[in-house]
């Protein structure tokens, strides 16, 4: 039984979902390179921009860290939206071309005119910067926010 990518996302909306999907969208074809990277980009975005998700982060080796965005990816993995693919010894995350429909019939609707342009701001600097600057910049946050 094959469902429109509509029908599959009425059954399991979430903010985090459309937000992530979005991110990821906003990355290009590229998508976000590496975990690490994906893990701390979601935290600026949430903790420095006010991305409204609700996944939460503890403090861990390499600056903030949540098992729930990796729950999240991985849910959007078996519902086949995002691809994770290994280069070279880190994964990128992409979407699918369902996820990519996903999100230009539904997500760009639903989604927040002012968290898509949050977003639009600086998915792509972020996405440069390195994985070091983007941990400082994480742990920085972190310290404003205590």
């Amino acid at each position: 039984m094959s469902l429109s990518v509509t029908k599959l996302h009425e059954r399991s909306p979430s903010t985090d979902w459309n937000c992530l999907l979005y991110l990821i969208y906003r990355a290009g074809a590229t998508g976000v390179s590496g975990r690490v990277r994906l893990q701390k980009i979601v935290f600026i975005l949430k903790e420095g921009l006010h991305i409204p998700f609700t996944v939460d982060f503890t403090k861990k080796k390499y600056g903030p860290y949540s098992d729930a965005l990796m729950d999240l990816v991985t849910r959007l993995r078996s519902e086949g939206y995002v691809d994770e693919k290994m280069k070279g010894n880190e994964f990128d995350y992409v979407l699918t071309d369902n996820g990519r429909r996903l999100v230009e019939q539904v997500i760009l609707e639903k989604l927040d005119k002012s968290v898509k342009s949050r977003i639009d701001n600086v998915v792509g600097p972020l996405s440069e910067t390195g994985v070091g600057h983007l941990t400082h910049l994480a742990y920085a946050i972190q310290e404003v926010k205590k």
